[in-house]
């Protein structure tokens, strides 16, 4: 018979957790986005991307304990996407008015 060690039950339920609070977090986006205007929804919808690429990075990944420049190297493309993406939206060639 198969049996889960206490530290594996531990961090499963940790992970599911984190799991559960994503999918909080991805409900509280699409509620601000019925809510408020474009131009209030997009730095709140980056921004809570960002939070929630962060909780996967670390924690669905594996890297929270991982020494750099592997865990910095994954922040610092989502930085430079979420970045990237705010630029698109405020950029004069098609962005928010």
């Amino acid at each position: 018979m198969l049996s889960l060690s206490t530290t594996s039950n531990t961090a499963g339920i940790r992970l599911t957790g984190i799991w559960i609070l994503l999918l909080g977090l991805t409900l509280y986006s699409f509620h601000l986005s019925e809510w408020l205007t474009l131009r209030h929804v997009i730095p709140c919808a980056l921004s809570l991307t960002l939070f929630k690429g962060q909780l996967v990075v670390d924690h669905f990944m594996g890297l929270k304990k991982v020494v750099a420049p592997w865990r910095w190297l994954m922040l610092g493309y989502l930085a430079c996407l979420i970045s990237l993406l705010a630029w698109a939206f405020t950029s004069n060639s098609g962005g928010v008015s």
